[in-house]
This record gives C-alpha cells, structure tokens and sequence, in this order.
C-alpha cells in the first residue's frame, strides 16, 4: 500500500452506526477488505491500521518468553481491545458497540490522518491543537528528516 494520509476529515455515522474511511484515504491504503482497529491507552480515541502495519507491529512482539508477564500484558490487552473489521465497497466500517462505547463514539467523529495510523476521535474530544516552542518543533522535525 502506499501508506497513510496526514489531515483531518469529520464525519458522522450512519443509521446503522457505520463510518466511511475517506475515498482519497482508502486510495492510499490500497482498498483493502479489512482494517485492524485498536483501543488507544492513553487516549479517549480509536487507532486504525491497515494490515501490514498491524503483522509488523504484532512481529515485534513475538519470540518473547511466553509467560513473560509484560509480554502477555500487552497480547492480553491487543487481544481484549482490538479487532479485525471489514471494509464495504464503498469504504464503510463498522466498529463494535464495546469499542466504541469504550471512547465515546456516539454521533459525530473525526479521522486524524497521522502517516501510519489514522485515530478515530469523537468530535467533542478532538485532540487539542499541540503546542509546540520552537526549539521542541525543530527537535521533532529533526527526528524525522526534515
């Protein structure tokens, strides 16, 4: 695939509680059939990932002991908070109820293109613009090469 979008798109869900991934956005993934979407820990959003994102993240984890306690912690918690969802022909998805409920998406979204993943935030908790001093965005700027 060709990778994620960067920006922002609002949306609302449909009468059967579906969301429609940005056309331009599902050009660059590639049209695939099926996304993973994750629970974030930090934050009061969803994280979506096209599947070659997702096996790589999940290679890191394996190989480990186990019964390595932080290890199982981090499948336990994959395993209890993400899932593997379809995408229509038309770029709609459908998130479940428990994952939804669990970061109150209720009416109204915002994608947040992000260049590997997109988050999916409700509207009324959108993520705060970040403030940056100048020193920090170079230092930002920086890690990334530009």
């Amino acid at each position: 695939f060709g990778g994620y979008p960067f920006g922002r798109f609002e949306h609302a869900f449909d009468v059967k509680k579906r969301l429609t991934v940005p056309a331009a956005w599902r050009d660059m993934l590639g049209h695939p059939r099926y996304l993973y979407i994750i629970r974030n820990p930090k934050e009061q959003c969803l994280t979506i990932l096209a599947p070659d994102e997702m096996r790589q993240r999940m290679e890191r984890l394996k190989g480990g002991s186990l019964f390595d306690p932080k290890l199982s912690a981090a499948w336990r918690y994959i395993g209890e908070n993400s899932e593997m969802i379809s995408v229509d022909s038309t770029g709609r998805i459908r998130i479940s109820d428990r994952l939804l409920n669990a970061v109150g998406l209720t009416d109204k979204v915002v994608f947040i293109g992000m260049g590997n993943k997109m988050e999916v935030w409700p509207l009324s908790l959108k993520p705060a613009e970040p403030k940056f001093d100048s020193d920090t965005m170079l230092d930002a700027f920086t890690v990334i090469g530009l």
